[in-house]
């Protein structure tokens, strides 16, 4: 393939998988590495650098330490490294039309980035969530937090025209399904540019959303209009069982899915996948630069990846998610008196406790164990309430699996012992 051929090739490439928000091509240039204050193309030809990389490189690209990756991307033009992740991420996405990404700093901001979308391609200015959500720390993420206790948005006033409803696990009944859909009709879908949501909501316990109710937003979606946002940011990668979680429910294919935390592969990024016209709905440079996903996160994030592919692929995650669930089972059976229920699914569970006798509160239970279980050598949260919070690496060898059970079970044992002392 001659140099310009070659060129062509991959700007083509970038018009086919990233959005327009992100595609500022003023000239043919494809950053393949970065060198000192040089720009260097996917023919090996050389760029003097004369903006300092948007000033985001002010002493040139060349990093103190270089493990993985040439440092930050060039904020004007494709990035090889950017184009192979995009592409290996749409792929998991099994969507019935064609999809475009976009990259960000982190989860909260690829929140902001599917408000910005909604209300771009839909002209309407409402944004939908459900209690007890946690999406995020910046403006439109947070506004959208509504989690007890976790934003006490003391800077106020918020993004305006967002609002929730509420949430139904699934576990509750289904009159409380129709009471949701009630209040989400009394916000008249006609006027809604995006619904945000977790299905499963990780940081209210790990509780999967019912099932009718995710029929039901599906449907009044397609009626009115608009767009389905699921938040990924927590619990994509296998964590509920298939690669994202939305997927444990039948035929829901989301307009747009966030996704963050693991991205990087340990370092901040974000990445908002959905419609070609939905992620074209903003022009260039309204969603860009420092935003477009950093070349390091980006090596760091798809070899990451595609270890979580492997060892899916080979059976290990699965292993590791029937070993899991048999050492909750044991624990249910063994302190009944101590353990309410366990929520969750596959590699992601909330373990909840109840008051005890000395135990006056769950809240009480709950903190002993943390506290217990730190102790002995193992983390975990209860997230200011009566849960334990149990995500283990996806990775984990089963010996270490069962040793931080090990530990759940004997500060259970000892705080069963305490409670009736």
């Amino acid at each position: 393939m001659s140099a310009n051929r070659q060129i062509q090739h991959y700007l083509d490439l970038s018009k086919e998988l990233i959005g327009n928000a992100q595609l500022i091509l003023e000239v043919p240039l494809v950053v393949a590495k970065t060198q000192d204050h040089y720009l260097i193309d996917c023919n090996g030809k050389k760029y003097l650098d004369f903006i300092s990389g948007a000033c985001t490189q002010n002493l040139g690209f060349n990093q103190r330490v270089q493990e993985l990756s040439s440092g930050f991307p060039f904020p004007y033009a494709p990035g090889l490294i950017q184009l192979e992740y995009a592409k290996k991420l749409l792929s998991l996405y099994k969507s019935t039309y064609k999809c475009k990404l976009t990259f960000g700093v982190c989860g909260s901001e690829g929140i902001d980035a599917a408000i910005k979308y909604s209300r771009a391609y839909t002209k309407r200015k409402k944004i939908v969530s459900f209690y007890g959500d946690y999406h995020g720390t910046t403006f439109g993420s947070c506004t959208l937090t509504t989690m007890p206790g976790r934003m006490s948005k003391s800077f106020s006033p918020m993004v305006p025209e967002c609002y929730a409803i509420p949430f139904v696990n699934e576990n509750d009944d289904e009159s409380k399904v129709l009471s949701t859909i009630g209040e989400l009709l009394a916000l008249d879908p006609s006027t809604i540019a995006g619904f945000v949501f977790e299905s499963v909501q990780g940081d209210m316990g790990m509780l999967p959303c019912h099932k009718l109710l995710m029929q039901k937003l599906k449907e009044l979606s397609h009626e009115y209009g608009f767009l389905l946002i699921a938040d990924e940011i927590q619990l994509a990668y296998f964590r509920t069982g298939p690669f994202f979680s939305f997927e444990n429910y039948e035929g829901l294919n989301p307009d747009l899915i966030v996704m963050g935390k693991n991205l990087g592969g340990g370092i901040p990024l974000s990445a908002v996948i959905g419609k070609s016209e939905i992620l074209d709905s903003l022009n260039p440079g309204e969603h860009d630069f420092t935003l477009a996903g950093n070349s390091e996160a980006c090596t760091r994030g798809l070899d990451n990846l595609n270890e979580i592919l492997r060892l899916k692929e080979s059976g290990e995650i699965d292993a590791l998610a029937t070993l899991m669930r048999e050492r909750l089972d044991r624990l249910c059976s063994l302190y009944p008196a101590l353990i309410s229920k366990v929520t969750g699914k596959y590699l992601a569970y909330g373990l909840w406790l109840k008051s005890f006798k000395k135990f006056s509160k769950a809240q009480d239970t709950a903190a002993f164990m943390v506290k217990r279980c730190f102790d002995l050598g193992l983390y975990t949260q209860r997230l200011s309430s009566s849960w334990l919070r149990l995500e283990p690496f996806l990775n984990m060898s089963q010996t270490e699996l069962n040793q931080g059970f090990d530990i759940i079970e004997k500060a259970l044992e000892e705080a069963y012992k305490y409670a009736q002392s």
